[in-house]
Order: C-alpha cells, then structure tokens, then sequence
C-alpha cells in the first residue's frame, strides 16, 4: 500500500523508419513522446506532426486523451511501437476505470484534468515535479493529468502547472527545437528545476494521493474489503462536494459535520470551477480535507452524514450511479426546503465572492492567451 503506481512500462522500439526514433518511456504521455521525437530529428513539435498528419491541426485538440487507429497506424509505422502500446500512454485506459460509460461522457473527464484548450494554447491541465525534470530525460507523465496527483511522492515537493518565473501555463508543444526538451518553458525558456524552492506540500493531499492510486489498482483495505475504483472516487467527489458546500454554508448542520472530522475552516477555491479545472494548490488544499474524511473509513462517514441531517438539497450529488451504501444513508436524510429568494427591484453591487470569481477566471484566461 501506498507504493507510486505503475500505468504503463518503457517501451522499446522495434525497425523504426524514422532514424532517431525515441523509445516510449515508462509512465509517458502521447504527447510528452511526440515532442521529445520532433527534439531529437531537430524539429519543432508542429513540424513533426504536420508530416505524419499532413492537414490536420492535431495541437488545437487534446491528443492524450486518444486517437483513431487510423490516425495512429501511420505513427506506429514511423516509430516502431505497436498501436496498443501507443494507446497505453494515452488517459483513455484510465479514464474508462474511472467512467465505465465513457462513449457517453461529453466534455470534461471525471479526475482527468482539463486542458482549456483554444487555437494551440491551453489555460492549464498539465503538471511536473521541477526536480523529476532536471533527473535524466524531462517528460511528461500519465500522473501529470491526473486531477488527484499534486505531489512528488519522490522529493516530497507539490507539483507545478505554470512556470515559477512567468506564470505561464505548462505548454511543452509550443517549445521550438532550440529548448531541446520539456523541462522548460515555453514563452520565457526558464528551466523548471532551477525554481524548486517554497513547494511546500500537504501530508494529507499525499495521502489522498497514494490512496486513490491503491484504488485504480484494485488494492482493498479492512474497512473497504470489496473496493471498486469507480465507487472509492465516486465517494471522494461526494465528499469534496460535501466540503465545497460547507466552505460557504454556515448552518448548524454543515458546521456539525465540520467539527465531526476536525476540519476547521474549508478552504474555497476562488474560480469555483470543478477540481478538473482547478490548479495545483486549490487541489491539494481539497483533496488534503477530503482525505481527513475518507481516512475515518465509509461507515463512519455514513454515521456522522445521518447524525448532522445534511439536509439533501443542500448537497452536490455528483453525476454518475450513486453506489448502494450511499444511497442508503442519502435516503435517510431529511429532504429539506430551498429558500425562495426575494424579488429584488434594483441591480445589487456584486458580492466579494463573485467578485473574486470572475477576476480568478479572467486570470485563466489571460495566462492562456497572454
């Protein structure tokens, strides 16, 4: 228990047509590989793809959450490595452990971070630890998409989404072959490894961290003896949502569940956006709460929901089946009723929260297209 998980091994190449094609190393993304072979044929990222794809502008989608096999033959052929191992190192395999009814699932992945993408550029989605990348070859791993990874389990540093010196958001395909490998930044070339320093981490979040990896690969504890990945991150996003509510709601029950698991103050991330959108410390802050929760086992979390009578409207019920011992204690509580708020006949000044909002989601925004 709590060992880093393994999502794919090195893959080696097998009569590759191109001259310097580069092996799949263990854990990498599609795209990480595409760009350090563009590097070593001293070639740009959207060079490289232009001639596999000729005519398709493969960068303005999100390439590591798969392909067609007709899209991936002709890179299979050039490189040497066999469709399936490609498709290994794509967020797919993970993502249909997490979704069983992925085919249905438009937009956003649950636990997969999202890109933001328009045009080539992207407002976030993409994480390293700065001292992994200045140790041997710097690439991108599958845990870099991951939404419930913010720490280095190695160095014991919280990862990075942008770059420390410009603020730039982690966009290695805009890299030109003069960078020579993606441990640096795209728009001011700053090496990622020479900023280590103040990436201070949660011991909680690490946990939550170690302990979701022990979910995907089926590993059960005596309080879950029949753990199903889809259930444990079905019942972590119920929590977090549990948390995000209680970060604002000040009523005596959300404040009975706060003081139940010792939590304190919740912290609220400003954008509001779902964790999938959120950067690395608004993360780790949730994910390092949520862990306090799940960490007391699920039938104690049962125990103190009925306890509190969270009242049902009140809670983010997340999309997907609710697991059957959830929904036996959702049963139990006490439906409650909305508060109508009152016609109001002028245009209020915006509350500081919206405020803070708006400005945390213009930021996105302008990082992205700065």
């Amino acid at each position: 228990m709590g060992t880093a998980y393994s999502w794919h091994p090195r893959i080696a190449l097998v009569n590759p047509r191109w001259p310097r094609a580069q092996s799949l190393l263990a854990d990498e993304l599609l795209s990480s590989w595409l760009i350090r072979n563009a590097f070593a044929h001293g070639c740009s990222p959207m060079s490289l793809t232009g001639n596999i794809w000729p005519g398709w502008r493969c960068w303005t989608i999100d390439l590591d959450r798969g392909m067609a096999e007709s899209k991936l033959l002709p890179l299979s052929k050039m490189t040497g490595i066999g469709v399936s191992d490609i498709c290994s190192s794509t967020l797919r395999p993970i993502a249909e452990v997490l979704t069983p009814a992925l085919e249905h699932h438009k937009g956003t992945w649950p636990w997969i971070l999202a890109l933001g993408t328009r045009n080539r550029r992207h407002v976030g989605g993409l994480q390293c630890c700065p001292l992994c990348s200045s140790e041997g070859v710097p690439y991108y791993r599958l845990s870099s998409r991951l939404a419930w990874h913010t720490c280095c389990e190695r160095h014991q540093v919280r990862l990075i989404d942008s770059c420390p010196e410009c603020g730039a958001p982690l966009q290695p395909h805009l890299l030109e072959q003069m960078d020579l490998d993606c441990g640096h930044c795209h728009r001011c070339h700053t090496t990622f490894s020479t900023h280590s320093d103040g990436l201070g981490f949660a011991a909680g979040a690490l946990a939550f961290q170690r302990a979701a990896d022990d979910a995907m690969r089926g590993l059960t504890s005596e309080d879950d003896p029949n753990c199903d990945p889809g259930e444990w991150f079905y019942r972590a996003r119920f929590i977090i949502g549990i948390l995000r509510v209680a970060a604002v709601n000040g009523s005596k029950p959300f404040a009975a569940f706060r003081d139940a698991f010792h939590l304190g103050a919740v912290v609220r991330p400003d954008s509001g956006l779902p964790i999938e959108l959120l950067c690395v410390a608004d993360r780790m802050d949730l994910l390092s709460a949520a862990w306090k929760v799940m960490d007391m086992g699920e039938h104690q979390l049962s125990d103190v929901i009925s306890a509190c009578s969270l009242p049902r409207h009140s809670l983010r019920i997340p999309a997907g089946e609710i697991p059957v011992p959830l929904q036996a204690t959702l049963d139990t509580l006490p439906s409650g009723k909305a508060r109508k708020r009152a016609a109001i006949g002028f245009r209020s000044p915006a509350s500081q929260h919206t405020v803070a909002k708006l400005w945390a989601r213009l930021k996105r925004k302008v990082q992205r297209d700065g």
